[in-house]
């Protein structure tokens, strides 16, 4: 190993050794004596990292921590606020900021931004997903990455500079007793250009030198279930590290971005004297779960003994019904080369405009998945939790109360809500269409409903008197509506 890499991850073990403690204004700042109350950046990277990929930018010696990269599922509706995927840890001054797409991690555009660590001034953030990701299926993540250049990275002495992407079984990026793995570019203390390297619990797999990439750096990260493989790509350089699982200790795991850097003003050290305007960032373009295409296979609605019911059935107000709908992945991948891969996800209902539900009603406890009865889980709220594991198919069953209008129409709407980022599939379907007004035959007397049934359900209006066999009336004709089923009238002009 290089003797600057010693030198490097010693200072940045003594530098995080402060870090979780510093304060978030530009002041002088006295390091903790007590170590243990806060794990060195090292003891954190060889701990928490579980499987990482990362993209480190380092030109001096100063903590390197990982990143992650994070998107909306390809074939599901997608988020553009990334408030919803990450929250965010503020570590040496506060730049940490989520616009849009893009999560700012270290900046000098503001004093605010930096805070002075004994005799370096430092600026750090960290995002971590809000949900951990699965790693029983692929997926691939596409982002800008923004990083100062050489030039102004050589403006100010042991200027160093990261950004980093790792993965973590929990998402406290501070946990103990957590081995890892992470990837990272980062830019060396000697010849202050920028390297890739991938880590596993802390130990460099591989390292390959990407010298001046410029400010703006296209990053490609990308997971492999079948093979447990994470493969990192910058600068048209791709690493990759293996056995993501065992080494996370888990089959799921938090996606963690983190970037910084640092800088020492040799002449008056307690003054910033900052490059201007100098950021890191990573802005996402994709992320895309690639053999994923969720469906809904079949919707059927049934009466409580079994019977189907058909599209022109009709059913009554407060009758107990069934409703069984088939999901899975349409994506024949999810299941190629002997692997099945697994997509954890949630069935719920929607009541939208676009998305509308009518007719139903929820009945409590009475959901079943795969013929196994799940009395907790609502098709409500959350939604049933299901798992589309290859292109098999997962059935959830549950009861519903017909509301409304005897004779009214039945519209269901679920979405399939993909667990790790959060993309939504809907799906519409009139199960029982309305019922149109019945009339009754022209000589019915509306005073004896045991000839004709009842007045406003069996049929809902008159015309009086019947048509002739031409099919017209040679007097004043009226039309009569009784309430029953349906008690408001829109009329609409043709």
């Amino acid at each position: 190993m290089r003797e600057d890499w010693k030198k490097c991850r010693l200072q940045a073990d003594n530098m995080s050794t402060i870090r979780a403690s510093t304060a978030e204004t530009p002041t002088a700042t006295k390091a903790l004596s007590q170590p243990d109350l806060h794990p060195p950046l090292r003891s954190i990277l060889a701990r928490v990292l579980k499987v990482t990929l990362a993209v480190l930018l380092t030109a001096a010696c100063l903590p390197f921590v990982p990143t992650a990269q994070v998107q909306e599922a390809e074939a599901l509706e997608g988020t553009d606020d990334y408030t919803k995927l990450f929250g965010m840890q503020q570590w040496y001054g506060s730049p940490g900021q989520i616009a849009g797409k893009t999560l700012r991690c270290a900046s000098t555009l503001s004093n605010g931004h930096y805070v002075l660590i004994e005799s370096g001034w430092n600026s750090s953030a960290e995002f971590t997903a809000l949900k951990p990701v699965s790693l029983l299926h692929d997926w691939t993540t596409t982002a800008t990455a923004t990083i100062p250049t050489i030039s102004s990275v050589k403006e100010k002495a042991f200027h160093n500079s990261w950004l980093s992407i790792y993965i973590s079984k929990t998402k406290d990026p501070k946990s103990d007793a957590l081995g890892g793995t992470y990837n990272q570019i980062w830019q060396t203390p000697s010849s202050q250009t920028y390297d890739v390297n991938v880590s596993r619990k802390g130990i460099i797999q591989s390292n390959r030198n990407i010298s001046s990439p410029g400010t703006s750096l296209a990053i490609t990260a990308k997971y492999d279930a079948s093979s447990q493989t994470f493969s990192f790509t910058a600068a048209g350089v791709t690493l990759s590290i293996n056995d993501a699982q065992g080494t996370v200790g888990d089959d799921e795991a938090y996606l963690h971005i983190n970037g910084g850097f640092g800088w020492v003003n040799s002449s008056n050290p307690h003054i910033a004297q900052p490059v201007a305007n100098q950021t890191i960032s990573l802005t996402f373009q994709s992320i895309s779960l690639p053999n994923l295409s969720p469906e809904v296979r079949y919707v059927k609605l049934s009466r409580i003994d079994g019977t189907e019911i058909g599209k022109d059935d009709v059913v009554a107000p407060g009758e107990r019904l069934r409703v069984e709908c088939a999901v899975g992945n349409a994506n024949n991948a999810a299941a190629s080369g002997g692997y099945e891969e697994q997509y954890p996800m949630h069935v719920k209902l929607m009541n939208t405009d676009e998305h509308p539900t009518q007719g139903l009603s929820f009945v409590a406890g009475s959901v079943s998945i795969n013929d196994t009865p799940a009395p907790s889980a609502t098709i409500g709220g959350d939604g049933v939790p299901v798992i589309l594991k290859g292109t098999q198919s997962t059935i959830v069953t549950w009861e519903a109360e017909v509301t409304g209008a005897h004779g009214g129409a039945v519209v269901l709407s679920q979405e399939l809500v993909e667990d790790s980022f959060g993309g939504t599939f809907p799906h519409t379907v009139e199960l029982v269409a309305e019922r149109p007004l019945v009339s009754a035959p022209g000589d019915a007397d509306p005073n004896d409903p045991s000839s004709w049934g009842t007045p406003g359900k069996d049929w809902h209006y008159t015309r009086l008197p019947a048509a002739n066999a031409n099919g017209w009336n040679t007097s004043p004709v009226t039309v009569t509506f009784y309430p029953g089923d349906y008690d408001v009238m829109e009329l609409t002009p043709s």
